[in-house]
């Protein structure tokens, strides 16, 4: 193998100290100063005598001078009108082009500087460059002296990661553990002897041709993940992960009879890196900063170790590899080209330009800083290191990967990636190309992707259609239920199926598939290890559909005997997908109104949207504006309403979006029920008639109220015969116990809200039976009950006398069965339950209980009848 790492060289126009600060004085010039940007540089030419010699006495020159806003053009100082913007004047800008910083090392020269240029009739303005304070900053030395660029670049602003502002949202959780799969780590070096979770505590220190010594795992580690806001070295990518070293250094690199026990070169590797997927489920994260080589005839490609990162995406690991710095196309370098499932990082310097020795090629994902990148050497040398190559990307991009995890533990591998490529800033030809991938990774904008108005979902659909089938022979490994071995005479079918995307989301940022939930697998055109694999069909994403791929396997040996289908049929393949957008349009107003409403607004409205609003049922409220962004609703009856707005907008994913908003006009509404017999009964509410609620012995009753648009909910008791009946109130509802016939009670309910209290009584009493009122379909013997309780279903009745004023009418026949006898204690406690099979006459056995007043529940299938009872025991 080839560690990634190349000498540090000098790139830009002085050399930075680690130990010295910088500061900025930036002035406008009007004449005297020229820029020049090329695709590659930017720089600036003095011209003006007087502003040399200011310049000379700080022992400056035109090499310290560099352009602002090197990317504005002069020709933007005039923006003519814009009816789609909405301006109707001509705008004047600041000519940027004409703006330059000066870096010096203290405030006092910086300060004595701009004083100097302001004197100046080139000058028209000259101040400090200072700094927005943020609410995360670590205090290490060596970024708090601007050491490490590739976390804050404060000398190209912007050409960083946007590490300082990620922080501000998510600075990472010990849980988390990056495997650096490397030739071993110095955990007693004290930035990263916090950090150790566990494994090999060996490391290998490589001596340069210059005499130099660098522990590489060491730097790697300490760009990952060194401790951060400690006061001493440096700061890592995520500030609280642990580490886990792996060492692949091969110690005993020779085969001689006394090591053939021991791993070496690339089962090595692959070991040790089976070794840190299986330590905990926390290693989310490993980081791969080598190249293979010395293979069989120059082909590097290692079936052991391409196994191996299998395994880790099927564990939901997320792989980082470093890309290579042999200044090629990276096609035939490994680990970088062994599947989609890993990232593969290139390198980038202080401007965004490409690190002139980094690998390109299609398979290149995302590029991350590589030159003068500040980090950790091994205890005994002393001191921090400046490092350049892609071994130091790689690092930069599994912090990103351990903090995403560590913020949203519910992510797979496949979203950590497509999140670090969707929120990279794109950097060369627009789009995806193979110099810079996606663009430069930045930790901000894909922890901004985890939080609204983002929302991520996970989904799934079973079922897809053959689109293809080719002969394809195959080497299956580790492939689930399939025998490992040659299948010369299979075939691949391709598998897809079309989805609709959510009509709620306003944008889609991206759809990607998700191989750790999905049944087909995928191959590199030779060997399959049994890996999940999904993905979006090139050029099918639109605003309302994509089509997802996999692959299926029809296994057949050399003798063409089919084995069936791996992993399963075309038509029970399934897939999963995620799908990032922002959905986080809404309503904005009150949840409740009087009369007239506050405005009504919608949050992130597209510029240009049209809206319609409607609300549902109607004739509760009046929509004012029904078609503008901004409406009032006035209040015709007191009700809930379901507030619709239906937005069409050409810069929304899906067009037109329905939103709603539960609101509630006026008082309160309330309905309450009530259980007679077995069944809820609407309550007559208690008023001028004075119309009770009757109920056939009624006892521990419930009144269960629906109420809407209610802030506060108060039962009370208004008046009761006896004094002392029994009620509780439970949220709503209510309950209340009669002990006897005869008696009543007046309960009223108050549910209030910002608009008023709506109050309502109600009474009840408890009438008589089967008391000699000639009214009960059953009897009850004897009175008192000794014993044996019996109950008689009467062949003729009168109907029960439910209401005072109503008439009895004439005896009709009984059609009542008993099904079912219970019998409850005053306290409403069951204590004997019977069941039969549609009898007149049954008998109930009560000797096991106490002597004092009971209630005999009968149920005849349809409907219960309670009669109070002595039992005299």
């Amino acid at each position: 193998m080839k560690r990634l790492f190349i000498l540090c060289t000098c790139l830009c126009g002085f050399s930075w100290a680690y130990s010295q600060n910088y500061y900025q004085a930036t002035a406008y010039f009007l004449s005297g100063v020229t820029r020049t940007v090329t695709s590659t540089d930017t720089f600036a030419t003095v011209t003006a005598s007087d502003i040399n010699a200011v310049l000379s006495k700080y022992g400056l020159n035109s090499s310290n001078v560099y352009p602002a806003f090197p990317e504005f053009n002069e020709q933007d100082t005039l923006l003519l009108p814009n009816s789609e913007l909405g301006r109707i004047d001509t705008i004047k800008q600041m000519d940027r082009a004409k703006i330059f910083v000066i870096t010096v090392t203290d405030t006092t020269t910086r300060n004595n500087l701009i004083t100097d240029l302001q004197g100046l009739s080139e000058v028209l303005f000259a101040e400090a460059n200072g700094d927005d304070s943020l609410s995360v900053a670590p205090n290490d030395p060596a970024y708090t002296a601007n050491g490490q660029w590739d976390l804050n670049n404060t000398l190209y602003p912007g050409h960083d990661i946007h590490a300082q502002t990620a922080w501000d949202i998510y600075q990472g959780t010990s849980n988390s553990i990056i495997g650096i799969i490397d030739d071993g780590v110095d955990f007693t070096e004290p930035d990263i002897s916090a950090k150790y979770a566990g494994g090999d505590q060996t490391f290998y220190v490589e001596t340069e041709k210059n005499g130099r010594k660098l522990s590489h795992g060491t730097a790697v580690a300490g760009i990952a993940a060194a401790s951060t806001n400690n006061g001493i070295e440096m700061a890592g990518v995520d500030w609280n992960a642990k580490i886990l070293s792996e060492d692949t250094h091969d110690y005993y690199n020779c085969f001689c009879l006394g090591f053939l026990s021991h791993k070496h070169g690339w089962n090595l590797t692959a070991s040790k890196t089976l070794n840190a997927i299986n330590f905990s489920p926390n290693v989310w994260t490993l980081n791969h900063s080598y190249e293979l080589t010395h293979g069989f005839l120059g082909n590097n490609y290692s079936v052991v170790l391409a196994e191996a990162f299998a395994y880790a995406a099927k564990s939901n690991r997320v792989s980082c590899v470093a890309a290579g710095n042999d200044s090629k196309n990276s096609t035939n370098i490994y680990p970088p080209n062994y599947s989609s499932e890993l990232i593969d990082v290139g390198g980038t310097d202080q401007q965004d330009n490409k690190f002139s020795l980094s690998n390109s090629g299609p398979n290149l994902d995302v590029v991350a800083p590589a030159v003068d990148i500040t980090t950790i050497n091994f205890k005994q040398f002393g001191s921090l290191t400046s490092e350049e190559g892609t071994s130091m990307s790689s690092p930069i991009v599994a912090g990103i990967a351990s903090l995403l995890k560590g913020f949203n533990q519910s992510l797979y591998n496949d979203d950590i990636e497509q999140i670090i490529k969707l929120s990279a800033d794109d950097q060369g030809v627009a789009g995806r190309d193979d110099v810079y991938g996606y663009g430069r990774v930045n930790a901000h904008t894909a922890l901004s992707y985890l939080n609204p108005p983002y929302q991520l979902l996970h989904l799934t659909a079973t079922g897809g259609t053959t689109y293809s089938t080719t002969d394809h022979g195959i080497v299956m490994l580790a492939g689930l239920f399939a025998k490992d071995g040659k299948y010369p005479q299979s075939k691949k079918i391709e598998v897809r199926t079309t989805i609709n995307l959510p009509t709620d989301f306003c944008n889609i940022v991206g759809v990607w598939g998700d191989g750790l939930k999905t049944t087909g697998w995928h191959d590199d055109g030779k060997y399959s290890y049994g890996d999940g694999f999904c993905e979006v069909v090139p050029g099918s994403l639109t605003k309302t559909q994509v089509t997802l791929r996999t692959y299926v396997y029809l296994l057949r040996d050399e003798f063409g005997i089919s084995y069936g289908y791996y992993p399963t049929s075309p038509q029970n393949v399934k897939f999963a997908y995620s799908i990032l957008g922002q959905s986080d349009l809404s309503i904005n107003g009150d949840a409740t109104f009087c009369t007239t409403s506050n405005p009504y607004t919608i949050t992130n409205l597209p510029t240009g949207a049209t809206v319609a609003w409607s609300a549902s049922p109607t004739g509760i409220i009046t929509i004012n504006s029904p078609n503008s962004s901004q409406t009032t609703l006035t209040k015709l009856n007191s009700g809930s309403v379901t507030l619709t707005v239906t937005i069409s907008s050409s810069s929304c994913g899906v067009s037109p979006i329905t939103i709603t908003k539960q609101i509630y006009a006026g008082t309160p509404y309330v309905y309450s029920t009530y259980n007679y017999n077995g069944s809820q009964n609407p309550i007559h509410l208690w008023g001028s008639d004075h119309y009770y609620n009757p109920a056939c012995n009624l006892a521990n009753t419930t009144i269960t109220s629906n109420i809407q648009g209610s802030n506060s909910v108060t039962w009370s008791k208004v008046s009761s015969s006896p004094a002392n009946i029994s009620w509780v109130q439970s949220g709503n509802n209510m309950n209340f116990y009669f002990y006897n016939v005869g008696q009543n009670a007046v309960f009223e309910i108050d549910a209030g809200n910002t608009c008023g209290t709506t109050t309502q009584q109600y009474g009840f009493s408890s009438v008589s039976c089967g008391d000699g009122g000639g009214c009960s379909e059953f009897t009850v013997s004897p009175d008192p009950v000794s014993g044996t309780m019996n109950i008689v279903v009467p062949d003729i009745i009168q109907p029960c006398n439910v209401v005072a004023d109503a008439d009895n009418t004439s005896a009709t026949t009984n059609p009542a069965v008993i099904v079912e006898i219970q019998v409850y204690d005053q306290m409403g406690v069951l204590k004997v339950d019977r069941k039969f099979s549609k009898v007149k006459t049954a008998s109930v056995g009560v000797s096991s209980l106490n002597s004092g007043i009971y209630f005999v529940q009968i149920f005849d299938g349809t409907k219960f009848e309670r009669q109070k009872v002595i039992i005299n025991n």
